[in-house]
């Protein structure tokens, strides 16, 4: 299984250092760049496990500081039980798979989820069941970016939350994502088999510990938009054409749902502005949304979107800040973040 976006990838034996792939001892067989039959012992062909690895790998190369992704071992046994990331040294584990995010190539991608608190009490089946009827499904929480997203909508919020996690044979998110990362207290998860569901609490810094599905909690779902944040920085112009080459097109924000969906993905941007499909045509002094829906819904920061622009520098284009969630008007040359849409309808 190749790891196409670690160009610097290497696998050798002994503490992890930057750039590498790390194990306790290197297994016959490794060579560069590549996941060779029967490197994580106990893993063969279409394993679950072969799966969570290179989804940790994929999520992991996504956030630009050194991450791991650390194979955990089952308590009492050599038995690898999942596949997690964290920051290098927070585990300790068998086998450690690093990497320095500066050497890696390729696209940075992260698709959106919308986070809910429903404020009734359910057991983990019937709060599964309300979130997929009303919303997406029960909350997948994929890397730590979606933990914070996630504590940043509870708002201070104390009370336990069931997530979208639950134990059949395996620990699983309910909408079937890949388990590449997890977040349970220390000593958790526990009395597997008869404690199958998963829950987290403020009480205890937000990590998670799994409990009898039959109890009753107030729970978080998400709903999946239609949009994905490109953690690339691209020119408007380079920014359109990766859309419409790999997704659909530039975001146009011509309602007020579609700006909260959008203030939402612009809290996991890495630069300061995010591009939208906004465009002002300097000839006739008007701004246009891509889609090409008139501008009846507005956010402009102040100074922003007067239809004075001063086009001296050239075309002018719209962008969303990422903190105060406002559009700004930009020379279209700057280097930003933007965000696509993958539907035609949204």
């Amino acid at each position: 299984m190749a790891l196409h976006r670690s160009p610097m990838l290497d696998l050798v034996g002994g503490g992890p250092e930057p750039g590498r792939v790390t194990w306790a001892a290197k297994p016959p067989g490794a060579r560069r760049g590549t996941l060779p039959p029967g490197l994580v012992p106990g893993v063969g062909p279409g394993d679950p496990l072969l799966g969570m690895l290179q989804a940790c790998i994929e999520n992991v190369l996504h956030y630009p500081t050194q991450m791991i992704c650390a194979g955990l071992e089952e308590p009492g046994t050599d038995a690898i039980r999942a596949w997690t990331h964290s920051l290098a040294g927070q585990h300790r584990a068998t086998f450690v798979y690093s990497h320095e995010f500066s050497s890696v190539s390729g696209p940075a991608f992260l698709r959106i989820r919308q986070f809910h608190v429903v404020n009734q009490d359910k057991n983990w089946t019937d709060a599964q069941k309300h979130c997929r009827e009303t919303y997406t499904d029960l909350a997948t929480i994929e890397s730590q970016e979606e933990m914070n997203a996630l504590i940043a909508v509870l708002n201070g919020t104390a009370s336990d939350f069931w997530i979208g996690m639950n134990y059949n044979t395996n620990w699983a998110w309910s909408d079937g994502s890949a388990m590449s990362y997890t977040y349970w207290m220390s000593g958790e998860p526990n009395n597997i088999g008869v404690e199958n569901c998963a829950k987290f609490s403020n009480l205890y810094a937000f990590s998670w510990n799994n409990i009898h599905c039959h109890l009753t909690l107030q729970f978080i779902c998400y709903k999946s938009l239609p949009l994905i944040l490109i953690k690339q920085q691209k020119t408007w112009r380079e920014a359109l054409r990766y859309c419409r080459e790999n997704h659909v097109d530039l975001v146009s924000v011509h309602t007020e749902k579609i700006q909260k969906w959008v203030e939402t993905a612009v809290y996991y941007a890495s630069t300061a502005n995010v591009w939208m499909g906004l465009r002002h045509t300097c000839a006739q002094s008007f701004w246009f949304w891509l889609s090409g829906s008139t501008i009846c819904y507005q956010n402009w920061a102040l100074g922003n979107g007067t239809g004075l622009e001063d086009c001296s520098g050239g075309e002018i284009t719209g962008a969303v800040q990422s903190g105060s969630k406002q559009w700004v008007s930009l020379p279209e040359d700057q280097r930003l973040n933007f965000i696509c849409t993958t539907s035609e309808e949204y």
